[in-house]
């Protein structure tokens, strides 16, 4: 069978997008030597040589089950009230969780760097003017950091794209309150338009 080298307890941070930032494989002599960067900081912390093989490349080495490391997502959960939610640098889902019933209940979350999903459940609550903040999502073709709200759950499955600005309203003014998703569950929101630039924005959500 293949020969396996796992990597899954040494690299912190790794994911699918990012692994060729951890294991750069350099070919010369007929060897191949992997340049091991334990935090993905352009630094080579060691090399593991594999003495005539020659002709492969990173991508290779993964699909054949050759190179392995952890492509986990951590998962993030508030309580019930007002959190503050801080990522790392992998990719994350953070949930929300919870009504917000008083003032000072607003949550904020920061993704922080990966491709991170924001998810809302059917049952978070949002009373009087209360909304969910979310800092440095970044909106853009960067496939290194793009960040995703995940609104389904609020939504019944009937929305196209022709109609779905009927059930969504963004605006972004700068800032996190001026840059507004309002969520309209029952698609009466007058198709005012979904349009959002690129770039990192600071989101405010609510419904």
């Amino acid at each position: 069978g293949a020969d396996i080298l796992d990597f899954s307890q040494l690299l912190i941070g790794e994911t699918t997008t990012n692994i060729a930032s951890y294991i750069t494989v350099i070919e010369s002599g007929g060897n191949t030597t992997l340049a091991i960067d334990v935090d993905g900081s352009s630094s080579t912390d060691f090399n593991v040589q594999l003495n005539g093989v020659t002709g492969t490349d990173l991508d290779t080495l993964i699909s054949n089950g050759n190179v392995v490391f952890d492509t986990s997502v951590n998962t993030i959960r508030g309580l019930t009230g007002a959190d503050a939610i801080v990522g790392t640098t992998v990719d994350e889902l953070i949930y929300e969780n919870g009504t917000i019933s008083d003032n000072n209940g607003t949550t904020r979350a920061v993704g922080g760097g990966g491709n991170d999903t924001f998810i809302f459940e059917s049952d978070d609550l949002y009373n009087g003017s209360r909304s969910f903040e979310i800092y440095d999502v970044f909106i853009g073709a960067d496939t290194s950091e793009r960040d995703v709200i995940d609104i389904s759950a609020y939504l019944d499955g009937n929305q196209t794209a022709a109609n779905i600005g009927d059930y969504i309203d963004i605006s972004f003014g700068g800032g996190v309150a001026n840059d507004v998703m309002r969520i309209f569950q029952d698609g009466d929101a007058g198709g005012s338009g979904t349009t959002a630039g690129g770039g990192i924005h600071d989101v405010q959500i609510s419904r």
